[in-house]
């Protein structure tokens, strides 16, 4: 499970732990932050979202992972989604417009 967030973001937006870093830890798989951190952004001259996405694949590559559930903001799912087809992978999405919405609570 990798996700478009990092260790820095956690602490930046007072987070106590990132979901989908839980969720893994819960069915025992791996978990990969795939966002780089100020520090990072700075080294590698990231300075636009197309740049992070392309980072978010190849740090998805580095895992060797077989497959993966990547989470992001809605509004990255469609151009992520692009970059990750024309790199040769089988995407599909899960979920779009409703991860947290409208959930009742009882």
């Amino acid at each position: 499970m990798a996700e478009e967030f990092s260790e820095e973001s956690i602490q930046t937006s007072n987070a106590l732990d990132s979901v989908a870093r839980n969720v893994a830890s819960s069915l025992g798989i791996t978990h990969l932050f795939c966002d780089p951190n100020k520090t990072e952004r700075r080294q590698l001259e990231i300075a636009t979202g197309d740049q992070r996405e392309l980072l978010w694949l190849a740090r998805l590559a580095e895992s060797k992972a077989s497959a993966a559930v990547f989470v992001c903001r809605d509004s990255r799912i469609d151009l992520f989604q692009k970059k990750a087809m024309a790199a040769g992978h089988k995407v599909q999405i899960k979920s779009r417009n409703s991860w947290g919405y409208e959930w009742p609570l009882k």
